[in-house]
């Protein structure tokens, strides 16, 4: 699993999510 690529896949899928923690939060929730 790497995040940096998760990272980058939810900077790509949510460009308007400001908030890193609440996208590291729907990481999460889809692992």
């Amino acid at each position: 699993m790497n995040l940096l690529l998760n990272l980058r896949r939810a900077a790509i899928l949510f460009p308007d999510t400001p908030n890193i923690l609440s996208t590291l939060k729907l990481i999460s929730e889809k692992i």
